[in-house]
């Protein structure tokens, strides 16, 4: 089947995205409508395949309440998988990962595989799912911090796309700013946004 699935390890998506918004790791409020749409907007363009929905896989203990869960789960076209682990450890995330990659891949659902992470230890998943015929794009996010994505993933991947993790910034916004009163009814400008949805 001609088209894609977008894997999100939400430990390195949106701490990267911190770093790059605010300097310092901290917890910002997050547009994730918005940021799923740019990933998901950069998988299609990138393997020319539409994309058949979104995997984001978020740890129970990351910070994030029950109400930010409940948006993403809401999100059309994204797959919430909630882990056990700690934020960047090892372990639920790799499973659920291999998990729903595999089971694609054994059907035949995806001919590409976009994955936003850098665990190491994807590796093999990586490489089982390309037994499978499945192509699979690593999405490294490069910042300030000069890291780059681990040699054994860049190794395994068909193509590593580099993009800055300054490019998250817009999507998200400081604490502070997200708890600041709305204006009056009167003071607000006309002008509306429209919701983002993935297609």
């Amino acid at each position: 089947m001609d088209r894609c699935a977008l894997f999100v390890d939400a430990s390195y998506a949106l701490a990267d995205g911190a770093v790059a918004d605010h300097g310092r790791r901290q917890q910002p409020a997050w547009d994730y409508a918005a940021l799923l749409k740019y990933l998901t907007d950069l998988a299609r363009d990138r393997t020319a395949r539409p994309v058949l929905r979104c995997y984001w896989y978020e740890s129970g203990a990351s910070g994030r309440g029950p109400a930010e869960h409940e948006a993403l789960a809401s999100l059309p076209g994204v797959k919430l998988r909630l882990t056990s682990a700690r934020p960047g450890e090892p372990g639920d995330a790799e499973a659920a990962l291999r998990r729903d990659l595999l089971t694609l891949a054994r059907n035949r659902a995806v001919s590409d595989a976009v994955i936003v992470s850098a665990r190491e230890e994807l590796g093999p998943v990586i490489a089982d799912a390309q037994d499978h015929g499945v192509r699979v794009l690593l999405v490294h996010l490069s910042s300030d911090l000069n890291r780059t994505a681990p040699r054994l993933l860049r190794q395994e991947c068909d193509d590593v796309v580099e993009i800055p993790a300054a490019s998250l910034a817009p999507f998200a916004h400081s604490a502070a700013a997200a708890a600041a009163p709305e204006p009056a009814a009167g003071d607000r400008k006309s002008t509306r946004l429209n919701s983002s949805h993935i297609t």
